[in-house]
């Protein structure tokens, strides 16, 4: 058995294999869930509990790594990185509706409280969707393709493929191809700069949360159990370049100056925590002295 873990540990030391190792996980996770009929009525915690599983499962057999070390660890910057994430939302947010209300925007109540139930299901839905796609995009393939290359050609390269991963959504256009460009390399920062997904996934979910709630489309796709409603309706005639279209605000000039300016924040500001940089340091380590003996 002590064998068998030090073949894995050694195997798992090479980014590629981490990579290989991923897919198939998720695989026989997926038929494990279909065969047993688990989470079926579910299929966005179906998703998440089976992308968590595989990150889980592959950190817990790395040399010298815990089974958190991926971004997952709870510890007091798990409230911080929540407390981070939302002041950078509802300060966008807050200019965002100031600078409508300039442009002759109203901002009317519209609470559906006949729906609440749904609504809850729909938010909770919301959070499974973007923990999911940070797993997905910054998870163990992000990771181990950053250990090897360079890192920021990388975020570059999954910015594009998160930006064609929302290209078959309704009204997509070229600004929210450049926007949401944008958003995966803010999100790409958030981790690269505290090796914690909780950030990117605290963001990522009030941001979407927040256009719900004021009944703006997200990422194109229009949103029935909003709590209030911005109109549209402007006399101003760039409304729709500087605010967003069709596509919501992700489309607006307004929202590529406010991520470029939380770009710039997370890249000076944010910092890892140092428990998780010891520990990373004794994983790259323990797969070093793996990688120069011999099994």
């Amino acid at each position: 058995m002590h064998d068998l873990i030090i073949t894995l540990n050694k195997l798992l030391s090479y980014w590629w294999v981490r990579i290989i190792f991923f897919f198939g996980l998720n695989y026989f996770i997926y038929l494990f869930f279909q065969i047993f009929d688990l989470f079926n009525h579910s299929p966005f915690l179906f998703l998440a509990i089976t992308l968590i599983l595989a990150n889980i499962i592959i950190e817990m057999f790395r040399a010298g790594s815990k089974w958190y070390a991926f971004g997952f660890h709870f510890s007091k910057r798990f409230f911080s990185d929540f407390l981070i994430a939302l002041t950078i939302v509802c300060s966008s947010f807050g200019i965002i509706i100031g600078i409508s209300f300039v442009l002759g925007c109203n901002l009317s109540f519209t609470y559906n409280y006949h729906n609440l139930s749904q609504s809850l299901e729909h938010y909770m839905d919301l959070f499974l969707l973007a923990a999911s796609e940070e797993l997905l995009f910054r998870g163990i393939i992000f990771q181990a393709l950053i250990d090897r290359f360079n890192p920021y050609i990388m975020v570059f390269i999954f910015s594009f493929l998160f930006s064609v991963a929302h290209s078959n959504n309704p009204n997509f256009s070229m600004f929210a191809v450049f926007n949401i460009f944008l958003a995966n390399l803010l999100m790409s920062v958030m981790y690269i700069q505290t090796r914690s997904l909780w950030l990117p996934i605290f963001y990522h979910y009030l941001w979407n949360l927040s256009q719900v709630l004021l009944g703006i489309p997200v990422s194109g796709y229009a949103q029935p159990d909003n709590l209030y409603t911005i109109n549209t309706k402007s006399t101003h005639s760039a409304y729709s370049l500087i605010i967003g279209g069709k596509f919501g605000i992700e489309e607006g000039l307004l929202t590529t100056m406010i991520l470029i300016i939380s770009i710039y924040f997370i890249f000076r500001k944010a910092k890892p925590n140092p428990y998780i940089t010891s520990v990373i340091f004794r994983r790259r380590f323990s797969e070093s002295i793996l990688n120069e003996s011999k099994i």
